[in-house]
């Protein structure tokens, strides 16, 4: 716990870590133990998600201009997450949200700070975590989300009784990499780390969801490589400017997205004399 505390510490301003203020999103979602189900039964998943989208953004702010990464930062998606609001109403949205939270929790070590980054997203952020360690936390949190579906009493009148339980399906997408990465060892603030595995979860998205996508390397020796990489992540790992690692949310084995063919350039057709 005392590495929470230190980044903690070093991202609140003076006297806020004293008076709470970053303290109470930490307990609530840092995987400390009990700490999910204890607070969520104290207020509740409607306190429980202000103040994890209020008060977690504040510290979130300053991490961003100043921490240097080392370590894993994952973003986790609940994947098609307005079809639960839509289908089975918010207060069962927002009970999703709680018991998903207290997975993440479970699957990272006391020490890894999960906090919910907005919306369905939750950032996990796990230092001094090497690649094969990264990617083996990828694997574990979608089969943390996935694995067993929510079960919640059926919202209205059955609720207070003995009305049936609602089983609902959860996936998710993540997107991961490992910082300092192994090709360039560029240092990134946490803002443009966060970025680029922001881009790797879309990625995991376009490829069909419940699945994680992570960064394995990047061939970004310098800022203008990386820039250029930030710019169209999409064309980067198709041009094999970086190796995107794939991990299917089912129990079929990983792979490396490989990069797209690029056309030979057509030859060069000699001018007949005279032309």
């Amino acid at each position: 716990m005392n590495a929470l505390f230190d980044m903690l510490g070093a991202i609140c301003g003076p006297g806020e870590l004293e008076r709470g203020i970053y303290l109470v999103p930490a307990l609530l979602l840092a995987g400390l133990a009990g700490s999910v189900v204890h607070c969520t039964a104290m207020c509740g998943p409607f306190v429980l998600g202000q103040v994890a989208d209020g008060m977690a953004r504040m510290p979130a702010a300053r991490m961003c201009q100043a921490a240097r990464v080392r370590g894993a930062l994952l973003l986790v998606d609940i994947d098609h997450f307005k079809r639960i609001n839509d289908q089975q109403g918010h207060a069962s949205g927002d009970a999703v949200l709680v018991e998903v939270a207290r997975r993440l929790a479970a699957a990272v070590r006391p020490d890894d700070l999960v906090v919910r980054w907005g919306g369905e997203e939750f950032l996990i952020y796990a230092p001094q975590l090497d690649a094969q360690a990264t990617r083996a936390l990828a694997q574990r949190v979608l089969h943390a989300v996935a694995d067993e579906p929510v079960v919640l009493a059926e919202a209205g009148p059955a609720a207070a009784g003995a009305g049936p339980a609602l089983h609902i399906a959860v996936t998710a997408s993540v997107g991961f990499a490992c910082f300092p990465q192994a090709t360039g060892g560029l240092p990134l603030p946490m803002d443009r780390a966060i970025n680029l595995v922001d881009m790797a979860l879309y990625t995991a998205k376009n490829q069909g969801r419940h699945r994680a996508v992570g960064i394995q390397h990047m061939q970004a020796a310098d800022d203008a490589a990386l820039r250029a990489i930030e710019s169209d992540f999409d064309s980067a790992w198709r041009e094999a400017r970086m190796v995107l690692d794939l991990l299917p949310g089912t129990a079929e084995a990983g792979a490396t997205l490989a990069p797209v063919p690029q056309p030979a350039p057509a030859p060069a057709t000699a001018t007949p004399p005279g032309a």
